[in-house]
């Protein structure tokens, strides 16, 4: 009986071993974007790392960017080496295949140029079929805006009311940029610091509703007596 068991074990594993294995999802292990804005549009590119490329199993990595306006001048590159890729052009969403060179292991590392003209403020951004692992921010987002501009709002949220080359980490990978900019320094009520206001009346708020509720006068009981 033992022997039947330790076989149906050993049969069991020989299937399930190579599924687990296969499950490991490719990771994006660093990404760097830049996107430098221009009078006629903006020149964005990517610097992106991929482990776990055997999640990838037909030799390819599929990107998608959001449709909004035209795209030019896309190039993919590795080591200096231009990638072969394929464009898939849809009304919304757009997909770029790229295909992995030969001899492609973890750890690999390509480049995603484009110039833009489309919409005004968004800014598509190709992001990969991979996310971060969610444990740091392994993305930096880097804006640089022209001389005598300001940045007045952004999405994802940068520090306003600063120009030149603008900073930010964050976790993953946006669908595009949005940046409003202007030729004035915004006015202390720009729309970070009227959410940051507005947070903060909502939390001092909160702690006033708690204070009065522990410490309010206790109401008298009893009735009077009669003589």
């Amino acid at each position: 009986m033992k022997k039947i068991i330790a076989m149906t074990l050993l049969f069991l594993s020989a299937f399930t071993i190579p599924a687990f294995a296969a499950e490991a999802p490719p990771i994006l292990e660093k990404g760097i974007i830049e996107v430098t804005v221009g009078s006629e549009g903006s020149d964005v590119t990517e610097q992106l790392t991929l482990t776990n490329l055997a999640g990838f199993p037909d030799g390819t990595v599929e990107h998608v960017f959001t449709n909004l306006g035209s795209t030019s001048d896309l190039t993919i590159t590795a080591e200096g080496e231009e990638l072969d890729f394929e464009v898939v052009e849809d009304e919304i969403i757009n997909k770029v295949i790229v295909t992995l060179p030969e001899g492609a292991g973890d750890g690999f590392s390509y480049n995603i140029s484009y110039s833009y003209t489309g919409s005004e403020n968004r800014i598509p951004i190709v992001i990969p079929a991979a996310s971060t692992d969610g444990n740091g921010n392994d993305v930096l987002l880097r804006v640089t805006i022209p001389e005598g501009q300001y940045l007045q709002s952004s999405f994802p949220i940068i520090d306003v009311g600063e120009t030149g080359t603008l900073e930010e980490y964050m976790m993953n990978i946006p669908n595009f940029v949005n940046l409003e900019i202007s030729s004035s320094p915004p006015g202390f009520l720009n729309p970070i610091n009227l959410w940051t206001i507005f947070g903060l009346v909502i939390i001092l708020g909160f702690i006033g509703a708690m204070a009065y509720s522990l410490f309010k006068p206790a109401k008298k009981t009893g009735g009077s007596v009669n003589a």
